[in-house]
């Protein structure tokens, strides 16, 4: 992901604009933030592009994070027997996440969120 502004506000570090590429894999093995590439096994079942708006309190370690993604490419999987497709090609999603940084990675930080569709912009 590259970072291309960057607002200081006291204790919040607000990367207000960072771009880059999202894969999701499907994974038939346990990953472990012992080893983040474990994340990255598997098969890719969906890329995209995404623009990400951040606030990250430095003082408590606190964040929340919005991404605003556009599928680039998607292809069908099988679970159990049945087909999935995540999205089509020129879709578009947003994922929210709030979570906090972890002072001794790794992992780097612990999170929840959820995806939903979006408008595309």
């Amino acid at each position: 992901m590259t970072t291309t502004q960057t607002n200081i506000n006291g204790p919040l570090v607000i990367p207000t604009r960072r771009n880059g590429t999202t894969t999701i894999f499907l994974n038939t093995t346990p990953a472990s933030f012992a080893d983040p590439d474990s994340f990255r096994s598997g098969v890719p079942v969906l890329t995209s592009t995404l623009n990400q708006q951040a606030v990250v309190d430095t003082a408590t370690g606190a964040f929340t994070a919005v991404f605003d993604n556009t599928i680039t490419w998607t292809t069908k999987f099988t679970i159990d027997g049945r087909e999935f497709r995540l999205g089509r090609k020129g879709q578009a999603f947003r994922t929210t996440l709030t979570g906090h940084l972890n002072p001794a990675p790794p992992p780097l930080g612990y999170f929840a969120g959820y995806a939903v569709g979006a408008a595309r912009r």
